[in-house]
């Protein structure tokens, strides 16, 4: 038997986890190591904002897992030979699958595990944000100006007793411009307070900017996302941290090694670190990891679309899509948006 190893159970991963039988009839002795369930990202902000409950945002491993052990902790090392766990446990593997996923940038002076200090990642924790919400009147500050730190604002303010602030240098700026001037209008609209500004430190209440304080009762941080220090471990190519692959998603250093998702950087490019990404590789993962089981040649190639579609869901029962330098808002937008999702959902739990 093959001592298959797969760490993180994310959206790369949940293809082949589904299959896993097919890797098991190839020969496979499968360990699962994650410390949680699925969640999936494209809810997530929904269910901040309360269109969604938590349980629609999850997906249990337990139902999806058949004829594996899952181990459900944290991988905290990782050579090549095996994969050490929060327990202690040491996990030899032959064959080792990555989709650990990232982690957002932490802001001086407030630690992770302080209550008010919330991140876009992981998901899970998002589900606590929306109880703090709801428990009482709170002062919020959202930190970013990407996609997620403008769905997070806005599906905030979707709760009455929460007031909101965004703080970000720039808004959108990937976005076309009247794109992100309408978001910008949008969220003021509903009650945002838009604060072009850099954070630089919290102190007690307080977030220190290049422009004075802002006071908060809870902390959004959707500052960036980096990849893990896990991954050096290995001694393989790395490119901002992330695990150089080739196009089968194989290290060059170490066939037996792969990558997908954001710890990944797929023939030496370090692509967007959203989740289209790994639901596109995770295909090409399970194909190749099947052949070499079989022990023949990588089956499939992964080839990096140029361009994604991106609908942000604006907490209101609107969204605004955009592809390319082209954009729409609207009540469509938000249903297109909640079809895809809840599609991508629909396939792990048949």
């Amino acid at each position: 038997m093959t001592r298959l190893v797969f760490v993180g159970a994310g959206h790369g991963h949940l293809y082949a986890l589904k299959r896993a039988q097919l890797l098991v009839d190839a020969g496979a002795q499968i360990t699962v190591i994650a410390p949680d369930d699925f969640w999936y990202s494209g809810l997530a902000t929904g269910m901040v904002g309360g269109r969604w409950s938590p349980e629609d945002d999850r997906i249990a491993l337990d139902r999806l897992l058949r004829g594996v052990t899952w181990l459900r902790e944290s991988a905290t090392d990782i050579d090549r030979t095996q994969v050490r766990c929060s327990s202690g446990q040491s996990v030899p593997f032959d064959l080792l699958s990555l989709d650990v996923g990232s982690v957002v940038a932490a802001l001086p002076g407030i630690d992770d595990d302080d209550p008010r200090n919330f991140a876009a990642k992981p998901i899970a924790r998002l589900a606590d944000l929306r109880g703090a919400v709801e428990a009482k009147p709170q002062r919020v500050l959202v930190v970013g100006g990407g996609p997620s730190a403008i769905e997070l604002a806005a599906n905030i303010a979707a709760h009455p007793q929460a007031t909101v602030t965004l703080a970000a240098a720039r808004f959108l700026p990937g976005l076309p411009r009247r794109a992100a001037a309408f978001v910008a209008s949008h969220l003021t609209a509903r009650g945002v307070t838009l604060r072009p500004v850099n954070v630089a430190r919290i102190v007690d209440d307080m977030a220190w900017t290049d422009n004075g304080p802002i006071g908060f009762d809870l902390l959004v941080r959707a500052t960036g996302l980096h990849a893990l220090p896990l991954l050096a471990g290995l001694g393989l190519e790395l490119q901002d941290g992330a695990l150089v692959v080739g196009d089968d998603l194989a290290a060059s250093g170490d066939a037996r090694v792969h990558a997908v998702g954001d710890c990944a950087a797929v023939a030496g490019t370090r692509l967007p670190m959203i989740g289209v990404h790994a639901v596109r590789q995770a295909p090409v993962l399970f194909a190749n990891l099947n052949a070499k089981l079989r022990a023949v040649p990588p089956q499939r190639r992964y080839r990096a679309q140029k361009h994604a579609l991106l609908i942000l869901n604006l907490g209101d029962g609107t969204g605004l899509a955009t592809w390319r330098r082209f954009w729409l808002a609207g009540r469509a937008m938000r249903w297109l948006k909640d079809r895809i999702d809840r599609a991508f959902l629909a396939r792990y739990r048949a």
